[in-house]
């Protein structure tokens, strides 16, 4: 999988599995996104135990040994022994509140950390207001790009009319929001040095993955109208953008269920180069309380599970 802004933690959350995406030069950088102007994508997994992810992540390094001072991570294979400490929220940037199934998941992860000896305190997200409406304008402005030259980058066969509803949205956000690009691109080249800051004086943040509850199919759809589909996906992937433009490891682990029996997806994450620590803890986790994985076995035909 890879992740440009949570696309293997969030559809690890919604699908009771773990995602584990990887600092930006871990692994083999990715080719489509290698040239972007902020390479904001990370290629990573998403896995049934922890166990995968870091087999994974340890082979990965092999083929491809790590840049941008890096030191290789090696194969974690147990649980840590080092005492961590973890900061947790539940409001993500834009303030907003995430609901009591949500909260209740991350405040009993972090209650499991605490059992298990962690430090864990509550924090304000370390994130701010401004980094959100700059990271939709960076977005915005790729989908510009392949609205406006999609035949250039894609090739001669490509077809702008056949874009969806929100590409076409966020290309028309940014030609009204051009002006603040400059300002803004200047904001996210230095977010990093500002992200490494959030860890003086913890080693983890602790939150949720996603704004609310597993959605019902639909309630994404990219054929709303824009303003709509911008105000839902803003609510709903608010945890999880910082890591790409810092180029930091995050993972999403999961730890509980609504009330409803669908997953919910508590989100670690740490500095850059913090991939050990964060395998490690996973591994506790997942050996304390076991995990709440979905069986994709549970609903198929006899005839296919006699088949397998």
């Amino acid at each position: 999988a890879n992740d440009g802004g949570g696309s293997i933690r969030i559809p690890a959350a919604c699908c009771g599995l773990v995602g584990f995406k990887p600092s930006r030069g871990r692994l083999a950088p990715n080719e489509m996104a290698k040239d972007l102007p902020i390479n904001l994508v990370s290629d990573g997994v998403v896995v049934r135990s922890v166990r995968d992810a870091a087999t994974f992540l340890h082979l990965g390094e092999g083929l491809y040994p790590p840049s941008q001072g890096l030191k290789p991570v090696g194969l974690v294979s147990a649980p840590s022994t080092q005492r961590l400490r973890i900061g947790v929220f539940t409001r993500s940037i834009e303030g907003r509140e995430a609901p009591a199934p949500v909260i209740q998941a991350v405040q009993d992860a972090a209650e499991l950390c605490r059992s298990l000896g962690h430090q864990v305190k509550e924090i304000d997200i370390p994130i701010d207001r401004q980094f959100a409406d700059d990271f939709l304008l960076y977005w915005a402005m790729l989908a510009f790009s392949l609205h406006r030259a999609g035949r250039f980058v894609m090739g001669r066969g490509f077809d702008a009319s056949q874009l969806e509803p929100l590409t076409l949205g966020l290309s028309t956000h940014f030609l009204n929001n051009l002006w603040r690009l400059p300002m803004a691109m200047r904001r996210l080249r230095r977010f990093g040095e500002a992200y490494q800051t959030a860890f003086s004086d913890v080693d983890v943040l602790l939150s949720p993955v996603v704004g609310h509850e597993v959605p019902a199919i639909g309630h994404l759809a990219l054929d709303l109208p824009f303003e709509e589909a911008r105000l839902r996906l803003t609510r709903f992937a608010g945890f999880t953008a910082a890591q790409n433009i810092a180029g930091a490891p995050a993972m999403s682990l999961p730890m509980a269920v609504d009330p409803s029996g669908l997953p919910i997806g508590v989100h670690f994450a740490g500095p850059v180069g913090s991939e050990a620590a964060l395998l490690g803890l996973a591994y506790e986790l997942e050996s304390a309380q076991a995990f709440h994985l979905l069986n994709p076995l549970a609903n198929e035909p006899q005839a296919v599970k006699k088949a397998r």
